[in-house]
């Protein structure tokens, strides 16, 4: 079977490697893929001007080229151009890769990935990969008390003369969830993981047959999956990986910490993921009245699997501050190292955490009731039951072999239909 995977960037190719950056998965499951003996070629946009095609490791690259605007261009970009970059420009370079590779079945990564112009444009069968679903993501933008004017006035010059801030976010955002649900009315095999995805799917797209198939993980999160000593410290330590992203909860942190001190409870809370010098930091800092360093609140920045897995079996708690999301890889990832995980109840949220079993789940940006949960876990003998809970259900979720397994049988299922 010839696979041809289309994937938003692996420029680690490029690179030599880095932190991650979140699309750890999907290499981990083309590996999985070439590892059974299929072959495959990835198509992925590069940062760079003009396309190439490479191979490593007897796996052919295409890199697809971004369209760089000038200076000049990237103005009227932001004052509007934005809204016609439907991914079209990369229609050409997918067709002379298909062409060339000539694959049985394509697997793409993503409804928003530009690529996923191709839906429609070519008679190979195309199996669309849920990632994140921009329409929801759209909708909880910004977190409660926050709005367009207090962006404007915590950026002015960003959003009101650059304009390539939170409000250009927004604005995108409404626009890249209308070509989502354009682009899914032509998708007639989509793959996913949760009930939030497979009902988003069932209301947007009837048409198309869903398959699930979890993700598998990265290598050193298996590797380290029975490593977490469980040692009772002198304070609760608290873990969360976040994005410079306003949805992604950092308000909730700080407000959750300032009751967390209010409780008496003795805590670190380790963020990854976010710099000391943060744009959200400094925006929500401003904007709830507390200070980071007030309410015991670090940051790491960005860190590597190997890193991210030191960090996690020292730690006691995994928080999921997210307003939305489909399955943070970052929690199935603590889950898999043996933490209990507190998480806001959104999205595909609840497919991954048995209430009260392998954590607690709280209503979004709900502070309190988080702080509540998370001094629930302050007994050292319900944070271990819980953790080696997590564990056992990350595993059999993200097992390479069962996951391979209903991935072929998907891949059969439609080249047989």
């Amino acid at each position: 079977m010839r696979i041809l995977f289309l994937v938003h960037t692996v420029d680690w190719l490029e690179t030599g490697g880095g932190p991650y950056h979140g699309a750890g998965w999907t290499g981990a499951l083309i590996r999985c893929v070439l590892d059974a003996g299929q072959e495959a070629a990835v198509v992925y946009q590069t940062s760079r001007k003009e396309g190439f095609v490479t191979e490593k490791e007897g796996v052919r690259y295409y890199a697809l080229p971004s369209e760089k605007p000038s200076l000049l261009g990237k103005f009227g970009y932001y004052y509007g151009g934005w809204r016609h970059d439907d991914g079209s420009h990369l229609l050409p370079g997918l067709h002379a890769a298909i062409d060339e590779f000539r694959p049985d079945l394509i697997h793409l990564f993503g409804f928003e990935n530009p690529m996923a112009v191709l839906l429609g444009e070519t008679s190979v069968p195309i199996a669309v990969h849920i990632q994140g679903l921009l329409g929801p993501v759209s909708r909880a933008f910004c977190p409660p008390g926050v709005t367009k004017a207090s962006f404007r006035r915590r950026f002015p010059f960003r959003e009101m003369v650059l304009r390539n801030g939170n409000l250009f976010a927004i604005k995108s955002l409404a626009v890249r969830a209308g070509r989502e649900k354009e682009r899914m009315a032509r998708a007639q095999w989509v793959l996913g993981r949760t009930d939030f995805d497979r009902a988003f799917l069932r209301e947007h797209a009837p048409q198309a047959k869903y398959f699930t198939v979890n993700e598998i993980l990265r290598e050193p999160f298996y590797f380290y999956s029975d490593k977490n000593p469980y040692v009772e410290g002198p304070e609760l330590e608290l873990f969360s990986t976040l994005s410079d992203t306003v949805y992604k909860g950092f308000d909730l942190v700080l407000r959750t910490a300032r009751h967390l001190k209010y409780y008496g409870i003795a805590f670190e809370w380790v963020i990854a993921g976010m710099a000391e010098d943060s744009p959200v930091r400094r925006f929500f800092e401003k904007e709830t009245g507390i200070r980071s360093e007030d309410v015991s609140v670090r940051f790491v920045g960005d860190e590597t699997a190997e890193q991210l897995c030191g960090e996690l079996v020292t730690s006691d708690v995994y928080v999921h501050p997210s307003y939305v999301d489909n399955s943070p890889n970052s929690l199935c990832e603590a889950q898999l190292l043996g933490l209990p995980c507190v998480a806001c109840e959104v999205g595909g949220v609840p497919s991954l955490i048995d209430e009260g079993v392998t954590g607690f789940l709280t209503p979004a940006g709900d502070a309190e009731r988080m702080a509540m949960r998370i001094g629930w876990l302050r007994d050292s003998r319900l944070r271990k039951k819980m953790g080696q809970a997590a564990r056992a259900a990350a595993l059999r979720r993200h097992d390479k072999e069962t996951i391979l397994r209903d991935l072929m049988a998907a891949y059969n299922e439609i080249l047989h239909a």
